[in-house]
């Protein structure tokens, strides 16, 4: 019954904003931090007070019997007055209900009245020609109902409820104001379960606090997720589009195999005609997974490479087929020239730049390799080069240009130019398409 109880008390306050929770919180803390106040106040006046009307009597009788003052029966809060040794009043005033006829000389002493009315009095004898010698000069005061000690515990008192609204309502907007990214990060949150639409963000202010940060992380792992999701998206749109082609020609093969063939000769063409489909379909594939993989990986394992000797190896490789296609291959390569990278990428790249130029070029293809500020890597070919609206697009995963710009059989998928890209931004660096006056195309990677 009892944990029932509990949990029905604490259930509304689970509901509230966070920041009401937040202001309530401190709120408290101010009443009960004002309260101690107060109650501390109370506590220390007396002996505040009781030390102050001590120092004053002292200070004013001293000045009356000693005659550096002129007599005046009010001073400061203190009550004088004049008597001879008789204990007669000769000249001040006495409170109304003090009624102490001995004199203790130099000793403050304490006095009740009938009304518990409390009361300090000093008395000395006086020095001074002003008065005349022999009498005593007696100073009281009042330290029970003195109003000036009730000052401040009154305005504390009166003024408290009013500074606790003040602070509690700015406390309130500030927190609002503090808590406002998270107040979006929940509506971004909700409106992206609702629209599936990855592509929102929070719109945050310059800060460093704990918020702007949490926001920050948080549009930074949207954008995480709407990335892979467009990698998702990307993978199942190239799989569709470029094996619908292969897959149709095999199926259509296949068909006409089964049911129009009446020769060895016709199926066997058939079955040519489906084994280079199978290897096209296999080929795309395995650059479609080589490109998704790529998509995927925010950073890969470096090494130090001698970049002019992967090159020199790798064109080695080619030769034969240059020597086939009667093409010039100029080299102009400067000599170790060391980059930090992923061997197996960069020997991609360069595979990819030069079976481009191999395809495209017409008499020669020229490859450069220098260090400046940073290493730059030239690929050029001869061919009938790229026009300016297809240079926007040779990037473009599956894009193929005019096929009058090769002079051999096209059979490649259109991937090779967006691997080699994805490449070259994995290390950092930047690949560029130039024209080769007067004709040709020239690739430029900058490392």
């Amino acid at each position: 019954m009892l944990n029932r109880i509990k949990k029905l008390s604490i259930f509304p306050f689970r509901k509230v904003s966070l920041t009401f929770k937040i202001t309530l919180w401190y709120t408290t803390f101010i009443v009960l931090l004002i309260g101690s106040l107060i109650v501390g106040t109370f506590l220390v006046r007396d002996s505040v007070v009781g030390k102050n009307s001590e120092k004053r009597l002292i200070e004013e009788v001293t000045e009356i019997s000693t005659g550096r003052d002129k007599f005046t029966p009010f001073e400061d809060g203190v009550t004088l007055s004049v008597y001879d040794k008789d204990g007669n009043l000769v000249a001040g005033a006495v409170p109304r209900n003090f009624k102490v006829n001995d004199f203790s000389l130099g000793v403050i002493s304490e006095y009740k009245d009938v009304t518990n009315n409390k009361y300090l009095y000093y008395d000395l004898e006086t020095s001074s020609a002003r008065l005349g010698n022999g009498k005593y000069v007696r100073g009281v005061i009042q330290i029970t109902n003195n109003i000036n000690s009730w000052i401040l515990p009154l305005i504390i008192s009166i003024g408290s409820p009013f500074v606790i609204i003040v602070i509690m309502y700015g406390g309130y907007l500030i927190i609002r104001s503090s808590l406002k990214p998270v107040r979006d990060m929940t509506e971004t949150a909700d409106a992206i379960a609702k629209s599936n639409d990855l592509s929102k963000r929070i719109t945050i202010k310059d800060g460093a606090d704990e918020v702007h940060k949490l926001g920050k992380v948080f549009n930074e792992m949207l954008e995480t997720l709407e990335n892979s999701s467009k990698r998702e998206r990307q993978f199942s749109s190239d799989v569709s589009h470029e094996l619908r082609t292969p897959i149709s020609v095999i199926m259509a093969e296949s068909e006409y195999g089964a049911k129009y063939t009446d020769s060895v000769e016709d199926a066997k063409e058939s079955f040519d005609v489906i084994e280079r489909q199978s290897k096209r379909m296999t080929s795309m594939i395995n650059q479609i997974l080589e490109l998704a993989r790529l998509d995927s990986r925010l950073e890969i394992p470096k090494e130090e490479l001698n970049l002019s000797d992967r090159i020199k190896y790798t064109l080695e490789d080619y030769k034969i087929l240059f020597d086939n296609r009667n093409i010039k291959l100029s080299l102009n390569i400067e000599e170790n020239i060391i980059v930090n990278a992923n061997e197996a990428l960069i020997m991609r790249m360069i595979d990819n730049l030069l079976s481009n130029a191999l395809k495209y070029a017409e008499t020669e293809v020229k490859v450069c390799l220098a260090k400046r500020n940073r290493i730059i890597l030239e690929v050029t070919d001869d061919g009938i080069g790229i026009n300016d609206n297809e240079k926007k697009h040779i990037w473009d995963r599956f894009y193929k240009v005019d096929k009058s710009r090769t002079t051999t059989e096209d059979n490649s998928s259109g991937l090779g130019l967006s691997i080699t890209k994805k490449i070259v931004e994995l290390h950092n660096g930047k690949i560029a398409v130039l024209d080769n006056k007067p004709k040709g195309t020239k690739f430029v990677v900058n490392l």
